[in-house]
C-alpha cells in the first residue's frame, strides 16, 4: 500500500477538554482539600482555571488557601476564589483566567479552598473548572 492509499488519521480527541473538580463544602468557615486529582494524561497543557458555585454567595470571602499544578504554585494563600469566576452575561470562554500556561499530561492538582461563610445554604458545591489544550492522541 503506497502512500495514497493510507486511511486518513483521525483525532480521537477534541481540540479543548472541560475537566471539572467539584469541591463540596459542609459549613460555613470549612476549607476543602483535594490532592489526588491528576489533569488528562491525554491533553498537554491547563491554560484556563474559572470557578462556579452551586449557591450564588458562596463565593464571597472565599479563598484558595493553595493551589497548585504539580509543584508550581497558581494562587497564593489567601487569593479569592471570585477572581477565577464571572456572571452569566460574560460569555463562556471569556470566564477563564488566561494567564494559565501550565503543563497538563497528568499534573497533579492541590487545591484547598475556605469558604467564607457567606452561602445562603450548606453544603454547596464549588466547581472548579480546567481548560486543557493540545489533545496527544
Amino acid at each position: 500500500m503506497d502512500n495514497l492509499e493510507r486511511p486518513p488519521v483521525i483525532k480521537t480527541l477534541r481540540h479543548v477538554r472541560y475537566q471539572i473538580i467539584p469541591l463540596i463544602i459542609a459549613a460555613p468557615g470549612n476549607t476543602k482539600e483535594e490532592s489526588s486529582i491528576n489533569t488528562d494524561v491525554n491533553y498537554g497543557e491547563v491554560d484556563g482555571i474559572q470557578v462556579t458555585y452551586s449557591d450564588s454567595t458562596a463565593h464571597l470571602n472565599s479563598t484558595f488557601d493553595q493551589f497548585k499544578i504539580g509543584e508550581k504554585e497558581i494562587y497564593p494563600k489567601g487569593y479569592e476564589t471570585r477572581n477565577c469566576s464571572a456572571g452569566l452575561e460574560t460569555g463562556v470562554n471569556d470566564r477563564y483566567d488566561e494567564e494559565i500556561k501550565e503543563p497538563a499530561l497528568g499534573s497533579t492538582i492541590s487545591i484547598i479552598m475556605r469558604d467564607g461563610g457567606n452561602a445562603t445554604a450548606y453544603p454547596y458545591t464549588a466547581f472548579v473548572y480546567l481548560r486543557l489544550k493540545n489533545p496527544t492522541k
